[in-house]
């Protein structure tokens, strides 16, 4: 299967970044929209609910949180259009979103959740990369205050409060999902949300950090994090469930049971992605094991167009959910044939991003979404009773950069794991 194909969805995702509604007049980042109903000749069952939005980006924040899981992202794929232009006005565009950013991090070392953002509750396993973003950004511009703001976070709320530690302060593995103002707490959530890529999806930053300044302790965080998990999973993919259920905080963070079975393709692609990074910094071949377990589950719900559904469950209920990162995990799978030289992974790699051209706004008239990539509607389990939610066709901007990471991976530009180039273990 050729690579052209990607080169074009490549081409089409970097010029929604630079010229099309992703970031707005003032600099700062719109995160949703909902393109007019005339370019669609077929309808999703849950395509109605908000389409009185159609037409124009929208930011889901209310002006005092913003979305860290995009912001996080955007710096990181402009600092990669640095790498690719030469053109350092991408750097002032980065350095627009994080300078935001940043002004809404937790300084006061009093409160529980310092050196969190906003609420405290925002950097959780969904806004993963950024720290690692605020590391790229310091290493491209050397302005010290994103490299404080970064090791603040991971230093802090990161390995202090999502990341728990003994009575003797050293790190336990045990990790917790958000800060809840009423309990003054940390807690996780509950099932089915609770999922296993959380904690490892700090690798990212984890590693990033570790890479800057030799701590240890980072890098401790994640194996000891890895641990954890496969003990509280008793043998069980880590892929394998949507989430565990945890006692609160006070109660010694004792895992209590399963949540219902969900597979979900996004987040096997994180854990795929980070167990490599791993691998690759130790060389210890339990993380590319366990990288192999969680690919031959998630391969089995890829679909003859490439793409893979919401939920490997929910595909009996809803047949055409669309994951909306399969591009993303397309690009992990790339990697792990790269670790392991299995051909069939590259195939699925192949066949995974190449189907990005089904969702992405190909027509130039369509100004502001052009060379996005659409999330089609999807489905949830609330009280075991599956139910749609009205996601329509939405341009979604991290969902869009996400899948760029994915096809930045199958062409060779970036693999955001060790601040390398590429990922090369065979």
């Amino acid at each position: 299967m050729k690579k052209q194909n990607i080169k074009e969805i490549h081409s089409l995702t970097q010029y929604f970044i630079t010229h099309s509604g992703m970031i707005g007049d003032d600099g700062l980042l719109n995160d949703s929209c909902y393109p007019e109903r005339k370019y669609f000749s077929h309808e999703s069952w849950a395509a109605s609910p908000r389409f009185p939005y159609e037409g124009w980006y929208r930011r889901t924040n209310d002006g005092a949180n913003p979305s860290c899981m995009s912001y996080g992202f955007a710096v990181v794929e402009l600092m990669n259009l640095v790498k690719e232009t030469g053109n350092l006005e991408y750097v002032d565009k980065a350095k627009r979103l994080a300078d935001y950013v940043i002004t809404f991090q937790i300084t006061d070392s009093k409160r529980s959740t310092y050196g969190g953002f906003g609420t405290g509750e925002l950097l959780n396993d969904s806004a993963h990369q950024l720290p690692m973003s605020l590391i790229w950004l310091y290493k491209q511009s050397g302005c010290k205050k994103y490299r404080d703001s970064a090791l603040l976070c991971l230093d802090n709320y990161v390995l202090n409060h999502h990341f728990q530690r003994d009575a003797d302060g050293e790190l336990t593995g045990v990790f917790y999902d958000y800060y809840s103002e009423e309990r003054g707490r940390f807690e996780s959530w509950g099932a089915p949300q609770r999922c296993a890529h959380s904690p490892l999806c700090f690798a990212f930053s984890l590693l990033a950090a570790y890479d800057l300044t030799g701590d240890e302790e980072y890098m401790l965080a994640v194996k000891k994090a890895y641990d954890w998990l496969m003990k509280s999973f008793n043998g069980e993919c880590l892929a394998a469930y949507n989430g565990i259920v945890i006692a609160p905080e006070d109660e010694g963070g004792k895992v209590t049971g399963f949540a219902e079975k969900q597979i979900v393709p996004r987040y096997t692609g994180y854990l795929i992605h980070t167990l490599l990074g791993v691998y690759n910094y130790t060389g210890d071949k339990k993380y590319l094991e366990e990288a192999i377990r969680c690919a031959e589950l998630v391969l089995l719900a890829q679909r003859q167009d490439g793409t893979f559904p919401l939920t490997l469950e929910l595909e009996k209920y809803f047949p055409n959910t669309q994951n909306g990162a399969y591009g993303y995990l397309g690009g992990t799978l790339h990697l792990l044939y790269l670790a392991t030289g299995v051909e069939k992974y590259e195939q699925a790699a192949l066949k995974a991003v190449n189907a990005l051209e089904l969702d992405q706004i190909s027509n130039p008239d369509m100004e502001h979404q052009y060379g996005g990539i659409l999330r089609r509607g999807g489905a949830s389990v609330l009280e075991g009773v599956v139910r749609p939610f009205g996601y329509g066709f939405v341009v979604d901007t991290f969902q869009t950069l996400l899948n760029l990471q994915g096809v930045n991976m199958i062409l060779g530009k970036q693999d955001y794991i060790g601040l390398q180039d590429s990922l090369n273990l065979t």
